[in-house]
């Protein structure tokens, strides 16, 4: 009976330490996709309209596709795969942008 508890606890405490690692993977890429999505935003003509929620995804897509070109030619730098991310996240927010202003 004591091992069964002990085995159940065990089980519990690892699901919820992969849970908060989730949780705190999340957070991190959200700050991270407002960083790159804020200086992506500064980079880009006639995006104030855009809200906070569409410059976080534009960052975290910003960030992700600049993972994986950096990825796909084997940078190395990290300055270089920020501002791959920076690049990638820009030519987002102005599509974003140019499909909003488009809507009007």
């Amino acid at each position: 009976m004591t091992a069964l508890f002990f085995v159940v606890l065990v089980i519990v405490l690892l699901t919820i330490s992969s849970l908060t690692g989730v949780i705190v993977s999340a957070l991190w890429w959200a700050l991270v996709g407002l960083v790159v999505g804020l200086l992506a935003r500064a980079m880009v003509k006639d995006s104030d309209g855009l809200g906070i929620f569409r410059t976080i995804f534009g960052g975290i897509a910003g960030a992700l596709g600049g993972g994986l070109i950096s990825r796909a030619f084997d940078v190395d730098s990290w300055i270089i795969q920020f501002l791959i991310a920076l690049l990638v996240a820009a030519i987002v927010i102005a599509v974003a942008s140019a499909g909003r202003s488009r809507r009007r």
